[in-house]
């Protein structure tokens, strides 16, 4: 085969080989999520939480005629949580309290709605101790720049799970600041 018709060969194949779609890149938390929890009790540190059982309600709101790439949310407690987004269960931690330092990934793009979406957590601190709650949610519109939602002092928390309290409609004007 002459060296032009090997070479419009090669050409060929490559334009029949479908291109690979580069995967997004890994997701971190970076600086701007912070661990949040509830104050300590008086007299005492951040490393000085009661074991104990906190809730969580952050909120991200999207364009109402936007479409989305994708909606990943990298998330972690110390100790465990369970994580719900528009009052669906998403997923848990695993039982073990050192897996904390493993943060689990979801893809939560189908339960997210045009307008305000809620992330509800319920974390557990295990053992008196250092707590926390770490929350990153990028949604990746398809023509427009990334929408984030960071743990920070804008989520409400409270103590108590009140019925309902990971629902969208729950009214929480009364829960603390994290």
């Amino acid at each position: 085969m002459s060296l032009i018709r090997h070479s419009c060969a090669i050409l060929c194949l490559l334009l029949l080989i479908p291109r690979a779609q580069a995967a997004p890149p890994a997701m971190t938390f970076d600086k701007s999520a912070a661990w949040i929890w509830a104050d300590p009790p008086a007299g005492k540190t951040t490393h000085d939480y009661p074991d104990q059982t906190i809730c969580f309600r952050g909120y991200i709101e999207l364009p109402v005629k936007a479409t989305y790439t994708s909606a990943r949310l990298l998330i972690t407690a110390d100790n465990l949580f369970t994580l719900y987004v528009n009052g669906k269960h998403v997923g848990e931690s695993s039982s073990d309290p050192n897996d904390w330092k493993l943060p689990r990934k979801y893809d939560v793009a189908p339960l997210l709605l045009p307008g305000r979406n809620v992330i509800a957590v319920e974390a557990i601190n295990t053992i008196p101790g250092p707590a926390g709650l770490l929350v990153k949610l990028v949604v990746t519109p398809t023509d427009s720049k990334p929408i984030t939602l960071i743990s920070d002092a804008n989520w409400r928390i409270s103590p108590r799970a009140f019925e309902g309290w990971f629902h969208p409609g729950y009214e929480d004007a009364p829960w603390a600041m994290a």
